[in-house]
């Protein structure tokens, strides 16, 4: 199952959840991405990064070449997965164009089943203000050092307002729908942001009843990990670039 929604929907936790409730395998997309100090992870990262800010949230197409690099370095990382695991696997990924789509069914054959999660946009944007809270948390710096770290002060001062005009303008923007054609895909919603969310995901993949209450502070701690390791691999690789 390939998990896809905009930034800040519920990808992570949802395949946190599958893991951790429902017996799969979960495998963060994005772990190629968070690997900046492995020298063969670098560009094509560098390549992904600018199909979206340059092509995708621009609702525009892509040429090949810049993103599929990456995407056929996970699709290889889920071909060994599948060869060394014995539990389904579950991969979350933001995939914003048919194209992408149409070159992981190719590479990946039978089997592979889409799970787009939706939801409302000022929830998308309130999540995600309170995971750049917990993410400039993780870094041991203030929420406006963050803002001037990614350089977005010249979007003007740090407050709510101008992060959530921010949010939609950069993120919210250009996933092309699924079409009419494309038989492997299920929808399910994240608005709620309660335990019946967890519902919609096992039946939408037809997982039968929840037999568990969800820990949130659970998964919220798994995905703190992985910031805490990508952090120390943005630093490793910052250091390796100074040598």
């Amino acid at each position: 199952v390939l998990v896809t929604a905009w930034s800040g929907v519920g990808k992570t936790t949802t395949g946190d959840y599958l893991g951790q409730y429902c017996g799969f395998y979960h495998h963060d997309g994005d772990n190629i991405m968070h690997k900046p100090h492995v020298p063969e992870c670098k560009q094509p990262t560098e390549d992904l990064v600018k199909a979206f800010r340059e092509y995708w949230f621009l609702d525009k197409p892509c040429p090949k070449d810049i993103w599929q690099p990456y995407v056929d370095m996970l699709c290889d990382q889920i071909t060994q997965l599948r060869a060394s695991q014995d539990t389904p696997i579950v991969v979350t990924f933001s995939v914003y164009r048919r194209e992408v789509r149409d070159h992981l069914r190719l590479h990946l054959g039978a089997g592979l089943e889409f799970l787009k999660l939706e939801c409302d946009v000022d929830v998308v944007v309130q999540a995600g203000f309170e995971r750049f809270a917990d993410f400039a948390k993780t870094k041991g710096i203030t929420m406006e050092q963050l803002w001037e770290e990614q350089q977005l002060d010249n979007e003007g001062i740090f407050n709510f307002d101008n992060y959530k005009s921010h949010y939609i303008s950069k993120y919210l923007q250009g996933m092309e729908p699924f079409g009419d054609d494309e038989a492997d895909y299920k929808i399910t919603s994240t608005t709620a942001r309660d335990q019946s969310v967890f519902d919609g995901i096992n039946s939408a993949l037809s997982l039968g009843p929840r037999t568990a209450e969800v820990d949130y502070d659970m998964l919220k701690a798994i995905q703190t990990e992985r910031w805490k390791v990508l952090n120390k691999n943005t630093e490793k690789a910052s250091t390796d670039a100074a040598l």
